[in-house]
């Protein structure tokens, strides 16, 4: 099963990127990854 976007909310570039990696390296996501640094910027770029 893969699943088409993931966001990941974190601040930390390097679990950013490490989380990115496991995605990508399992063949787990198809399309888009999307990054925030919290969740008031993922809660307002994603409702909009």
């Amino acid at each position: 099963m893969k699943i088409d976007t993931v966001c990941i909310i974190d601040d930390d570039p390097i679990c950013v990127y490490g989380t990115k990696i496991l995605l990508n390296h399992n063949n787990f996501v198809s399309a888009d990854i999307l990054v925030y640094e919290d969740g008031d910027e993922a809660l307002t770029n994603l409702t909009n």
